[in-house]
């Protein structure tokens, strides 16, 4: 049996109060110890899916675990481990977010 993904997210939607879809069933998971990056255009919900992963907004749909605690009902033990490295621009349009699962 293999052991629990460090973060895991399944069918993860968040859209925002003026109708922009941020995120539409987004399944990922993360290894524990594992390393994860996220690059893609401005608007493809990056930021959002690790606001939620670090319990900063909630989603409208799905579920996100973080070290087996659900960011919705288990915020506090979210926050205990990992990290989650900040994002810049890499191009016209394009950034990048740096997740680690520690």
């Amino acid at each position: 049996m293999s052991p629990s993904p460090a973060l895991s997210l399944r069918g993860l939607t968040k859209r925002y109060d003026n109708g922009f879809l941020a995120l539409d069933g987004l399944d990922l998971d993360v290894p524990d110890g594992g390393f994860f990056g996220l690059l893609g255009p401005n608007g493809a919900g990056k930021t959002t899916a690790v606001r939620i992963l670090a319990t900063l907004t909630t989603p409208d749909e799905g579920r996100a675990v973080v070290a087996g605690h659900d960011v919705v009902r288990e915020a506090a033990g979210c926050t205990a481990g990992g990290t989650i490295q900040g994002g810049s621009s890499i191009g016209p349009g394009v950034a990048w977010v740096f997740l680690v699962a520690a």
